[in-house]
Order: C-alpha cells, then structure tokens, then sequence
C-alpha cells in the first residue's frame, strides 16, 4: 500500500459526502420552481463525482476493491467537525446551507495542498486541479445565493 493512500482515501470519503450534500439539496428543491437549480446542483455533483473517479486511479487495484470510507483520517475530521446538514425548502436556505458546505470543502482541499509533498506529482497535480475548479464552483454557489 502506497504511503499516501490514507490521504487519499480520506480525499475520496470528504468527496463521497460532498455528493450526498448535493443529492440531499437536489432532493430538497421544488420540482416545479426550481429546475435552473437542480441544474447547477447536478452539474457540482457530477464534477464531485468525476473528482472521486481521478483520486481512484491513484489507488491500486486492491486499495480500490476494499476502499472503505476514511472516516478517522485528518481531512474528513475536519469535514464532520463543521458540516452541516443540507436544510431549509426554499432556494435561499439550500443554497445558504450548500455555499457553507462549500466554504468547508474549501479548507479541506486548502489542507490537502499543503500535504501535497508526500504524493506523486501527477496526484498533486489532479488534487490542484479539482481545488481550482471547486474554488469556481464555491463562487458560481455564493454568487447564486447573494443574488437572492
């Protein structure tokens, strides 16, 4: 087992939960009022997925196989010590509670750069990537809950 795969084992459980929030807020929305939302929501929740899909290619075949979520490594402590659950029915308090999920994931892949020094580079790179297209996403959800 490579050295960092706890790390990104816990990277993965963190992006796992980022997809339930957003089903949860999917589930929430009005189906008749708000389907430029739902929208938006499936587009983050399809990025966290295809997120999840590029971390498990650095995974070996058996770390894949018997992935079980980190549920005790660093980064996803942090995700659990401020997550909230996805609440309210109306577009203003999902979108509240989704911009403070966000701001969460935020730090937890602010973190994760800072621990970039133990895996490979083409991780490091990914884990870059995924940081800057959530820092466009966190922006696309605030903007959208301001505009309120």
């Amino acid at each position: 087992m490579e050295a960092y795969s706890d790390f990104l084992q816990d990277l993965i459980a963190v992006n796992n939960d980022r997809i339930d929030g957003y089903s949860q807020a999917i589930a929430l929305l009005n189906e008749n009022e708000d389907e430029d939302l739902r929208q938006v929501l499936v587009q983050y929740r399809s990025q966290t997925q295809r997120f999840v899909a590029q971390l498990n290619t650095f995974l070996t075949t058996d770390e894949s196989e018997e992935l079980e979520p980190a549920l005790n490594g660093p980064l996803f402590k942090l995700w659990q010590a401020h997550i909230a659950p996805i609440s309210g029915t109306d577009r203003k308090a999902i979108l509240v509670s989704c911009e403070q999920r966000e701001d969460i994931y935020k730090t937890v892949y602010e973190k994760a750069i800072n621990e970039l020094d133990s895996v490979p580079l083409s991780l490091a790179n990914t884990i870059r990537q995924q940081a800057e297209l959530h820092y466009m996403a966190h922006n696309h959800i605030k903007t959208l809950r301001d505009t309120i």
